[in-house]
């Protein structure tokens, strides 16, 4: 099969959306949830090169603080034990070693020291700093043992300190001695132990981060953007019910005066006949478009009434062709009705009668002189369907993704003249619903149109 036969496979074609309004507000709190996520996921991940940047330095820090308070304890130690005792010292904890230097820097002790990396350890370099400065010395070795480690910019791990050292010079009682030095040290062990949780909390929170808050954060943020369209959404559907029933009357009185003049019409000049006929006219576009509306908003607030009864939905159809036949023939169309399957559904009659002449009378309004149009009623997955469909002239794609919305049209220049007001679909769509029903259209440029209504199946 070739690409073009494919990309012309009934599935490949746009279908028309259940709700516009409905889908226009989903496909808007997608893009929100789309960009507060995006920009939740910018601060999370921002936020987690922050963390992974200054945790491991503020750790390193910490560590040194924690050996600090430690060595001077054992510094202490020693200062107190009798004369000529050496490093009289005992490990503090587990995970660190300990070593002991006489005054020249010279190893004298070594505590919880292994082999391998810890050996680097016992390296004398430190203490003789500290015997230099006469105070404390601190470092950070390598996994080599040979290289200092600095923790101006890292980022979790790509800076590895294998050992933290301290060490301190311990003098005598009278501080003129100097007694030897000690110096206490991480283990690797340690050290890779403390990073691993680093980086375990470091991921963890990522994580919950990038899938957790960042969904969640981005619907309700989303969820709280969309309420004041809503709102606002609702209080013009409000305002066009209140026009739309105020409306009525004045329109009703307006063309009952305008038909009660032209009775006497031969009393009129030709010019004044005509403008109340057009007065006339214009007053029953009105009435009708009104009416729609009020229809439609009685839809939405679910206050639409509705006379349910067991129909055939076959016998629906036909009437419905049968009315529709002299407008097929003026426009040469040919207009069929076949029943493929016995349907019978628990509807308003009115209001489905009403339902299949608004999706008849857009297939012949949007249909060609030779074209022709078929209504089929038929059983689909539990459902009674009535399809119409069309050789008109199609809807393009990008047409179809607004079909349905209130007052679009999509030839606006043969919508007024044919008696339109772009809100067939609307209605048509309204009345499937309020009877737990669906419309759903499939269009293909230059092929023609078809309309799927479908309502729960009643069986007989």
């Amino acid at each position: 099969m070739g690409v073009q036969q494919w990309l012309r496979l009934p599935w490949r074609r746009r279908a028309f959306a259940a709700d516009p309004d409905e889908a226009l507000f989903a496909r808007l709190f997608r893009r929100l949830i789309l960009w507060y996520m995006s920009l939740l996921a910018i601060l999370v991940l921002a936020l987690g090169l922050g963390i992974g940047t200054t945790v491991p330095w503020i750790l390193f820090v910490s560590s040194e603080h924690g050996l600090a308070g430690q060595v001077a304890q054992l510094a202490a130690t020693w200062r107190a034990a009798p004369s000529g005792e050496v490093c009289p010292l005992a490990l503090p904890a587990h995970g660190y070693m300990l070593a002991c230097y006489n005054a020249r820097g010279q190893l004298v002790k070594s505590f919880g020291v292994g082999s391998g990396n810890e050996a680097h350890f016992l390296d004398n370099s430190l203490a003789l700093a500290a015997l230099h400065d006469g105070s404390t010395a601190q470092d950070a070795l390598d996994e080599t043992g040979s290289g200092k480690v600095t923790f101006d910019f890292v980022f979790l791990g790509s800076a590895r300190p294998d050992i933290v050292r301290q060490a301190m010079v311990v003098r005598g009682p009278n501080h003129a001695e100097v007694l030897g030095v000690v110096q206490l040290g991480t283990t690797p062990a340690e050290t890779l132990a403390r990073r691993a949780v680093i980086v375990n909390i470091f991921f963890a929170a990522i994580f919950m981060g990038l899938f957790l808050c960042t969904p969640l954060g981005g619907w309700y943020l989303a969820r709280n953007a969309l309420r004041p369209l809503r709102l606002a959404f609702q209080r013009q559907r409000d305002f066009i019910a209140n026009v739309s029933h105020e409306l009525r009357t004045p329109l009703s009185l307006l063309r009952a005066n305008a038909d009660v003049l032209l009775r006497g019409r031969t009393r009129l000049a030709e010019e004044d006949a005509e403008l109340l006929e057009d007065i006339s006219t214009e007053a029953v576009y009105m009435d009708k478009l009104t009416s729609n509306m009020l229809l439609l908003a009685q839809m939405d607030a679910g206050q639409l009434h509705l006379e349910q009864e067991v129909l055939s939905l076959a016998e629906v159809a036909q009437g419905v062709v049968r009315r529709a036949q002299s407008l097929a023939a003026q426009a040469q169309i040919a207009l069929d009705c076949q029943e493929e399957e016995a349907a019978h559904v628990l509807s308003d009659r009115v209001l489905l009668e009403q339902a299949t002449l608004i999706l008849l009378d857009n297939a012949l309004k949007y249909n060609q002189p030779g074209g022709k149009v078929s209504v089929r009623t038929f059983r689909e997955d539990g459902r009674a369907c009535l399809r119409v469909s069309d050789t008109g002239i199609g809807i393009a794609p990008e047409e179809m993704a607004r079909l349905g919305e209130r007052f679009y049209r999509v030839d606006k220049a043969r919508a007024r003249e044919a008696g339109g007001h772009g809100l067939g679909l609307s209605i048509a769509r309204g009345i499937a619903a309020v009877h737990y029903g669906s419309l759903a259209l499939t269009s293909e440029p230059g092929k023609g149109t078809t309309a799927t209504l479908s309502l729960p199946l009643v069986e007989r």
